[in-house]
This record gives structure tokens, C-alpha cells and sequence, in this order.
């Protein structure tokens, strides 16, 4: 309970500090949709464009064994059809599972893995 309470904590404070660093851009946006009532996306983009973005983080899976994969999401059929298509190829979907397996061991579980009896 009290890891969540603090993760949430950390939490509103980024978003805190995160407002009050872009204060004048969000003033700035207050001021056109007063005036406008509707902003276009490139009117929103330029308003935005002031905003600073912080350092990228890496990504938080809640375990230092766990890493996020580095393999790309899967295409969907459409996608697919357009990458294959820009090759010169026709789009073909495999059916068949692959029987090609690399079981990796199962390594001994973190207490913070393991679940709770």
C-alpha cells in the first residue's frame, strides 16, 4: 500500500512540475480557444511547439530481470500488404506455426515476482 500511495505521489508531482514549467504555452492555448473556440491541429502544433520535452526514461517493467523486447509489433494485414507491395512482392500471410522453439530456462523468481500465498 505504501509503494502505491509514493508511486502515485512521484507521479502528480511530475505532472505538477511538468504544468507549471509549460504554464505560458497552456495560458497561450487558454487565449486562442477564447478567441477561436476550435483550434486546427496546426494551430495546436504551433502553440505546442514552445513546450520543452524532458529526457526520455526507460521503460519501468517493475523488475530489473524483465526487459522490454526489442522486437517489433507484428504488421497487420494492411501493413503487410504495403511493405510487400513497395518490394515489388505480393502479400502473403503464413498460416503455419513455427516449430522452431528456444525454451530458455525458467530462472528463479525475485520476491517481488513471486506471488503472494
Amino acid at each position: 500500500e505504501e509503494e502505491v500511495k509514493k508511486l502515485i505521489e512521484t507521479a502528480h508531482n511530475e505532472a505538477w512540475e511538468i504544468l507549471v514549467e509549460n504554464r505560458d504555452v497552456l495560458d497561450n492555448l487558454v487565449l486562442a480557444l477564447l478567441e477561436k473556440e476550435t483550434l486546427g491541429k496546426e494551430e495546436i502544433a504551433e502553440i505546442f511547439s514552445q513546450i520543452v520535452k524532458r529526457p526520455s526514461r526507460p521503460a519501468w517493467t517493475g523488475s530489473s530481470r524483465r526487459t522490454p523486447s526489442t522486437r517489433p509489433p507484428v504488421l497487420s494485414p494492411k501493413e503487410l500488404a504495403l511493405t510487400n507491395g513497395a518490394n515489388g512482392a505480393t502479400a502473403a500471410i503464413s498460416t503455419t506455426k513455427s516449430t522452431t522453439v528456444d525454451p530458455a530456462p525458467a530462472p528463479e523468481r525475485a520476491p517481488e515476482d513471486r506471488p503472494e500465498s
